[in-house]
């Protein structure tokens, strides 16, 4: 902790700034065990789609079937009421084909709108594939409270290889009770829309930092002001990592960037 007097030339004026840093961390991190992995389903779609809830009946039961082993990011489409122009550049990024509903799993593989067992099968098949070629070599803990409408985040993030990654920090959103289309799927009057993208924390795309040795412990803080609109109760702080393949294997369904979750 230090104290910085800064004052004109002549005295008239002097601010006094208070600035506190973190230390050295004397940690007992295991560095040794293994990360759990958790793939990242980013699922877009819209309440105009009809076939969407045939999709995320799919998920539900994939996360039955498995559970504790997928993270679901529900982004809705620029002309749907719960959409939020903010995350457009994921739609850009990852569903350019304007298709929905429409899946992407950990930033790599498609997933189309398959119902049921088989769908399930293939999201099995893809987090099995990412387990085997791209063990996780990252992990995150992260305190947050609320002052008012203001959400604090301090995250920490746990780094066992050095390398080049990004970091994307959202709020989403659930329990929302609103329509959805029913054309194929029956009636969907009070639908429940969950894992809603609501307030981007950092960039949509990552925030990009880079580690210069093996396990590494990398910290941010963030404060973002939520809507009086959304239900605090309701609200989960999703966080996620990319890191660069590098001279890794690439597969993926097509080309999205040098990065996967």
């Amino acid at each position: 902790t230090a104290s910085l007097t800064v004052s004109t030339a002549d005295g008239s004026i002097s601010r006094t700034i208070v600035v506190s840093q973190d230390g050295n961390e004397s940690t007992t991190f295991d560095w040794s065990k293994d990360f759990y992995h958790k793939s990242l389903l980013m699922k877009f779609t819209g309440t105009w789609c009809g076939y969407c809830p045939i999709m995320a009946n799919t998920v539900h039961l994939y996360q039955q079937q498995y559970p504790g082993t997928l993270e679901v990011l529900n982004i809705y489409s620029s002309s749907g009421s719960l959409s939020n122009t903010a995350f457009n550049p994921l739609i850009s990024l990852y569903n350019s084909n304007g298709s929905y509903p429409h899946g992407m799993v950990d930033g790599r593989q498609d997933l189309d709108n398959y119902s049921g067992d088989y769908g399930a099968r293939l999201i099995r098949q893809f987090v099995e594939e990412q387990e085997t070629n791209y063990p996780p070599v990252t992990t995150v803990g992260y305190n947050s409270s609320f002052s008012g409408s203001t959400l604090d985040i301090d995250l920490k993030m746990y780094i066992k290889k050095a390398d080049s990654y990004k970091v994307t920090v959202i709020v989403t959103e659930s329990n929302v009770i609103g329509t959805q289309a029913d054309n194929y799927d029956g009636d969907h009057e009070n639908y429940v829309h969950n894992d809603i993208a609501r307030i981007a924390v950092t960039d949509v795309n990552g925030e990009a930092f880079t580690t210069s040795q093996d396990n590494s412990i990398v910290k941010r803080n963030y404060s973002v002001s939520v809507p009086s609109s959304y239900v605090k109760d309701n609200l989960k702080i999703l966080v996620y990592i990319q890191r660069a393949y590098g001279s890794q294997t690439v597969i993926r369904s097509a080309d999205y960037g040098d990065y996967y979750v």
